[in-house]
């Protein structure tokens, strides 16, 4: 359903679930999802949104959404053109990555090897240490402290160098560290200074997952 709160229009997907209490999360730019123990009224929920409309409105601008003819790529939004004219696979200008069919699979595979050479380095001091690669929805890293393995996600493509090193430190960090107390963060801080600043930074790729 479409909801309109101070002229600003809502996407709003209703789930009702056996939960003891409503809730709202935003899913996307413009896009909420009201959680409900029960078939609510459309004017309740409309109550719910502007009672949380500030709310809504600071997620929206913390986060970066992407258009349908948008990509990230090294922690930038860039327009996506498709041009088989090209001489080359793609071609980035400062707001636009020009591409051949294949060119944005080649663009991410080179990013990749990337990253892979970023982790050798940074990895030096605890090896032995696996490193693989997978998609994931919610995470950016898993640390197999046991296997000493840590699972990097592909989409680390589209972060700046600087959030890329900070979740390899952070993984890194978990092998030494397990958990997320005060310890780990004071082993971590000696890799890489001031870790909360990179945590904020990664929480606006959120929806970019």
């Amino acid at each position: 359903m479409k909801i309109i709160i101070h002229q600003h229009q809502f996407e709003v997907e209703l789930q009702v679930k056996k939960v003891k209490r409503t809730t709202l999360r935003l899913v996307g730019k413009d896009f909420l999802r009201i959680t409900a123990p029960r078939k609510i009224p459309s004017l309740m929920i409309e109550t719910m949104i502007i009672s949380r409309y500030d709310w809504i409105i600071q997620e929206m601008n913390r986060h970066l959404f992407l258009l349908p003819n948008q990509v990230a790529y090294q922690g930038l939004i860039y327009e996506c053109i498709l041009d088989d004219s090209l001489l080359t696979p793609y071609q980035i200008t400062p707001s636009t990555i020009y591409h051949r069919s294949s060119g944005l699979d080649i663009l991410y595979h080179e990013r990749r090897q990337f990253i892979q050479k970023r982790f050798l380095e940074l990895s030096t001091l605890y090896q032995p240490v696996q490193i693989r690669y997978r998609t994931m929805k919610t995470r950016w890293g898993v640390c197999h402290v046991t296997k000493r393995l840590i699972v990097l996600n592909t989409k680390l493509v589209i972060l700046s160098d600087e959030l890329i090193d900070y979740v390899i430190y952070h993984e890194l960090t978990h092998l030494l560290v397990p958990h997320h107390q005060r310890e780990f963060y004071e082993i971590l801080e000696k890799s890489i200074k001031n870790p909360k600043k990179f945590r904020e930074k990664m929480q606006k790729y959120v929806f970019l997952l």
